[in-house]
């Protein structure tokens, strides 16, 4: 699809209601619809494409795109008997966040302009709300759980995704994906809460990301700091590293300080991790890529497929993802248990077991055996994953390349916070299946795609403009 330049009352109003349209269901408790976000965006920018006779040669990808999924289905079916369809459709739903950011279009502005402005104040504004509503939840727990933010506290922190979190305790995924889209909106908001000195808001937001004690979550945070900043070769400047340094120390000091048993739980999983290849992660990981190998060499190489194996899509299709696993909350449309006998062989049984002995295993998700690096291994081939790797990698290396072109503060600014948010869901692979849950990262995919196709407009066009003066 390709969609014709058109001014701000027709492009970027249409771009503006879908990236806030997207933001209000990721954080509200309508999880279908949230999973539903990206076509209804994609719907949304189609509708509106139509509607003003924008759209160029759509219909020819769309029959393309239909075409390409009906040759992959039977070329996976003839190749692998093993291949379950209703897995492969349920992987395009949870992997959609990929998929509509090609059809997202160009918007042209800069930091002065109505659009940008706009912008920044309702997600300053969702921020401020989301806040508010997550100090309500943990001060509630804070006074009922003797004066402490330790433990399960910080789970409440869930924000309008469950505003009565702290009620009825539902530790679930909803504080990881409130935290995801928290994260998001105050990276991309902050160049202008510091020119303006909002320090307070960015303060708080940094607070109840702490003490939403999702550790998990600041791991991945501070290595996407860290690699954009050796990256760009910001690290080498040593007051940069001092701060760096100071910084850690302080977090883990606070950390170690406010939620000592949680601190000491990690220390655990670590341990089990690094140290004794005890967690259930790490049995998947060296059960996929040793023993997976040496019985089913070419599934491994080519992959066993989309929704296959221990994807997102792939547990849903098992009948035992939705509520607790003895007692699973039946889907309607996944029919009849859909397990790949490779998954059923080699995870399915270590699955359950975490699944079912809470006590011994623990509840978080770094007791789960299964994350989207892992799926994206096994599901679509080593080649496959070496290809994704080389595309995500080098899509960071043209960030990098328009980095040192950048020629004014604003894509400076806004092509550190891209890569810190690219560098960011990529880490969040190695936890859990994130990839695949679209009320976690497609809100952050959206502004990616949107701040990263401005600026290299910009860029290339100042190139172009440098190159007919010459």
């Amino acid at each position: 699809m390709e969609i014709q330049s058109y001014n701000y009352t027709k492009r970027k109003s249409i771009v503006f209601d879908a990236l806030i349209i997207t933001f209000i269901i990721s954080l509200s408790p309508f999880k279908l619809i949230a999973y539903l976000v990206p076509f209804l965006v994609f719907l949304l920018l189609i509708w509106d494409g139509i509607r003003k006779k924008s759209i160029v040669k759509f219909y020819r990808y769309f029959y393309i795109f239909i075409l390409l999924i009906i040759l992959y289905c039977v070329n996976n079916y003839l190749a692998n008997s093993k291949f379950l369809f209703i897995n492969f459709f349920l992987s395009i739903l949870t992997y959609s966040s990929f998929i509509v950011l090609f059809f997202i279009p160009q918007v042209i502005f800069d930091n002065c302009s109505i659009f940008y402005l706009k912008l920044c104040n309702w997600l300053k504004a969702i921020l401020i709300i989301e806040i508010l509503i997550g100090f309500i939840q943990i001060f509630f727990v804070f006074f009922n759980n003797g004066f402490s933010f330790d433990l399960a506290a910080g789970d409440v922190i869930q924000g309008t995704i469950n505003p009565f979190s702290f009620w009825h305790i539902e530790l679930g995924f909803n504080n990881p994906i409130f935290l995801c889209n928290i994260i998001f909106i105050i990276l991309f908001i902050s160049p202008v809460l510091i020119d303006k000195k909002k320090y307070v808001l960015i303060l708080f937001t940094l607070l109840i990301i702490l003490l939403a004690s999702s550790i998990h979550i600041l791991i991945c945070i501070f290595f996407a700091f860290f690699s954009v900043f050796l990256l760009l070769g910001i690290i080498k400047n040593f007051k940069y590293i001092i701060y760096t340094v100071v910084s850690i120390i302080l977090l883990v000091y606070i950390l170690a300080m406010t939620q000592p048993d949680n601190f000491s739980l990690f220390t655990t999983y670590f341990t089990q991790i690094f140290l004794e290849n005890t967690s259930p992660k790490v049995i998947s990981l060296f059960t996929s890529i040793l023993q997976l190998p040496y019985e089913h060499l070419n599934i491994f190489i080519f992959g066993l497929g989309p929704g296959q194996y221990t994807s997102r899509a792939s547990l849903i299709a098992s009948g035992h993802f939705f509520g607790s696993f003895e007692n699973p909350i039946k889907l309607p449309f996944t029919g009849d248990a859909q397990i790949n006998p490779i998954f059923s062989e080699y995870i399915y049984d270590l699955w359950e077991k975490t699944e079912t002995n809470v006590d011994f295993y623990g509840g978080s998700i770094m007791a789960k055996p299964f994350f989207s690096q892992l799926s994206v291994l096994v599901e679509f081939g080593f080649v496959g994953f070496v290809f994704l790797q080389y595309l995500f990698f080098s899509w960071v290396n043209k960030i990098r390349s328009l980095y040192l072109k950048s020629i004014n503060s604003f894509q400076k600014r806004y092509l550190i916070i891209i890569l810190i948010c690219a560098f960011y869901i990529y880490f969040l692979g190695f936890f859990e299946n994130y990839w695949e849950v679209t009320q976690a990262i497609f809100s952050g995919l959206f502004l990616i795609t949107l701040f990263y196709k401005n600026i290299n407009k910009q860029i290339n066009d100042a190139d172009i403009a440098d190159t007919q003066l010459l």
